[in-house]
């Protein structure tokens, strides 16, 4: 639930306003788990907060996890991560990455193909967001993965076409569909 946004939190924790672990939970939920789907940061670092606390024991913090286990593998490196003001790095909106390391982790993610398949399933709450991407062209005729990032960066999967797309705007705002629509004409 907190990775399909459907943990019960409201919305917000976006961008700059992403709360330190410790605050994000001590954030009231709004309704019941698992019954509505509200976009934000706070579900991803309440994720990171329980993620820090179960990899204590081995002395990893969840970057550290995120770069051994994903990033690493997939060949992808972070230019840098945004700091919050107790000076850790928030998941939610904190990795700042080029154009090729955005273009390099879709490959990985579309070559991980039937594995990673559980990551493209949306919730019964919200059936056009999976775990951490927006799913969905049906009315172009495609599947299609995306996801933005810091700054006006975006990155669409089109895994049946086998096809990356990596989008750096001038700003923050997005139109996805709109973009989609003149990507596919």
């Amino acid at each position: 639930m907190l990775l399909q946004l459907t943990a019960g939190i409201g919305f917000g924790g976006l961008g700059n306003a992403v709360p330190t672990y410790e605050a994000a939970l001590a954030v009231a939920l709004k309704t019941e788990p698992g019954t509505t789907f509200a976009y934000g940061g706070i579900p991803l670092q309440v994720f990171g907060a329980v993620l820090a606390r179960k990899l204590a024991s081995r002395g990893l913090t969840p970057h550290a996890y995120l770069r051994e286990r994903v990033l690493a593998p997939a060949g992808v490196n972070v230019a840098s991560w945004r700091s919050l003001k107790d000076g850790t790095q928030p998941l939610p909106t904190g990795a700042f990455l080029s154009a090729e390391a955005w273009a390099t982790y879709g490959r990985a993610v579309v070559a991980g193909g039937a594995r990673l398949a559980p990551c493209f399933a949306g919730s019964a709450v919200n059936p056009r967001y999976g775990l951490g991407w927006w799913l969905g062209a049906p009315a172009l005729g495609t599947s299609l993965a995306y996801a933005s990032g810091s700054g006006g960066q975006a990155l669409y999967l089109f895994p049946e076409l086998d096809t990356v797309v990596v989008k750096f705007g001038r700003s923050a705002s997005y139109a996805h569909d709109a973009f989609v629509k003149r990507l596919l004409g």
